[in-house]
C-alpha cells in the first residue's frame, strides 16, 4: 500500500472516530465545551460566564479549556418558566385607539 493511501485511510478512521465522539449524547456527557453549551442553551458565551458567576453554571479546566459541568445545565433547562404572552402590546394598543378617537373628535 502507498503512503498516500495509507494516509487517505488513516484520515478517514481518525474522521470516523470523530463522528462517533459527537454522537453521544450531551446529556451523557460529563461536561460540554462553551460553545455547544452555548448553542444547547441558545445564550452567548458571555451569557455563560454571566450564569457562572451567579452561581447557575459549574465550570472546570480540563486539558487547558474551560468546560461547563452537564449536571449544572440540567436544572437551567428543567426551570424554565413557560411562556405567556406580554399585556403590554394590548396596553399599546388601547392607547393607540384612544388617542385616535380623541383626535377624530376634535
Amino acid at each position: 500500500m502507498s503512503i498516500q493511501a495509507q494516509a487517505t485511510r488513516a484520515s478517514r478512521s481518525t474522521k470516523s472516530s470523530l463522528r462517533q465522539k459527537s454522537e453521544i449524547p450531551w446529556r451523557q456527557r460529563p461536561w460540554l465545551p462553551l460553545t455547544l453549551a452555548a448553542d444547547l442553551l441558545g445564550v452567548s458565551s458571555t451569557s455563560l460566564y454571566r450564569l457562572e458567576a451567579e452561581g447557575q453554571l459549574c465550570f472546570r479546566r480540563f486539558v487547558g479549556r474551560t468546560v461547563v459541568m452537564v449536571a449544572s445545565i440540567l436544572p437551567l433547562i428543567d426551570g424554565v418558566e413557560e411562556w405567556t404572552p406580554s399585556k403590554r402590546g394590548a396596553a399599546a394598543r388601547q392607547q393607540r385607539t384612544e388617542r385616535l378617537r380623541a383626535e377624530a373628535q376634535s
